[in-house]
């Protein structure tokens, strides 16, 4: 296989993980939480929008660590199953603005 082929194969293999980060108690989206994936040699950094949404690009398929924190919430690791071109994730999260209780042990 030559360079060329190569790099569309390998460009073919990656996706997009699209995600909205939301308040547990609230449904409410999550502004400005950061969310890292782990990617071998690499981590990925998306942060999430007015809305809560986020992508990260260029994503292998298969099972990687996804973590995400910020100032209003306390930092979680999640494992996250990536299959094809785009996929979509969800996250509930407990955000210490919207809900106290989270700041406490188990908060989250």
């Amino acid at each position: 296989m030559n360079r060329c082929a190569t790099a569309i194969t390998t460009a073919l293999a990656l996706t997009v993980l699209l995600g909205q980060i939301t308040d547990k108690t609230t449904g409410q989206p999550l502004r400005g939480v950061q969310i890292q994936v782990d990617q071998g040699r690499r981590t990925l950094h998306a942060r999430s929008d007015a809305d809560g949404r986020f992508a990260i690009k260029g994503l292998s398929a298969g099972t990687h660590t996804l973590r995400y924190a910020s100032d209003d919430v306390p930092p979680r690791t999640i494992s996250v199953k990536v299959h094809g071109a785009k996929d979509r994730l969800s996250i509930t999260a407990c955000s210490t603005t919207l809900d106290y209780s989270c700041a406490g042990p188990g908060g989250g």
